[in-house]
């Protein structure tokens, strides 16, 4: 379908007076592909290409467990920039989150031996954490978080936890849920669709 034209006037704002570089970690979206499928999907389903820009953000702080060492980063610096990003939002920005949910089996580090009767519990927990994110309660999803320590690798926590923080009072829908099961590396990947408003 051809590329998709970065918004260079929005990434330069975006970056403009903050306390770090966000443009310096660059190389890190080389390997990264939660993108591609994306802007796929939205070139096919959207008109209008030629006037239409992108800015991927590769949001990629870690989920720091209670206890647990701390950040290679001030906090500070995620907090400027999602109050930055906020600001530059308007009515016809569209947001699109490209991440999973949890990660586990033995694949991801977990002991091996039964992926499959873990099924129930993680569709559970992640129905939870679903609701939890359709209302808007950023809090509450972070204290899920913290009190499971990581236990399902939730990827996309720091895209999450930005859309919480930059659009605050955002309501969100379920739309779909599923889980990818690999019996030979005895693990499982969790996924859904949501729509925020």
């Amino acid at each position: 379908f051809g590329p998709c034209e970065v918004d260079r006037a929005f990434v330069a704002a975006l970056c403009d007076g903050l306390p770090f570089d966000p443009r310096a970690g660059g190389r890190m979206h080389r390997r990264e592909h939660s993108l591609e499928f994306q802007t796929l999907f939205l070139r096919r389903r959207l008109d209008g290409w030629d006037r239409r820009r992108i800015v991927p953000i590769l949001c990629c702080f870690p989920h720091i467990a209670p206890g647990g060492p701390e950040p290679p980063y001030p906090d500070a610096w995620r907090a400027a920039f999602t109050e930055r990003l906020a600001r530059l939002l308007d009515r016809s920005t569209l947001l699109v989150l490209g991440i999973d949910f949890a990660h586990v089996g033995r694949r991801f580090g977990d002991r091996p031996g039964g992926v499959e009767t873990m099924r129930e519990a993680i569709e559970r927990e992640d129905r939870r954490m679903i609701d939890l994110l359709a209302e808007g309660a950023l809090d509450r999803f972070q204290g899920m978080l913290d009190s499971e320590r990581d236990a399902r690798r939730i990827c996309g926590y720091p895209a999450l936890r930005t859309l919480l923080e930059a659009c605050d009072g955002l309501k969100g829908e379920a739309i779909d849920y599923g889980q990818a099961v690999d019996p030979s590396l005895d693990s499982l990947v969790s996924f859904g669709a949501m729509v925020f408003r």
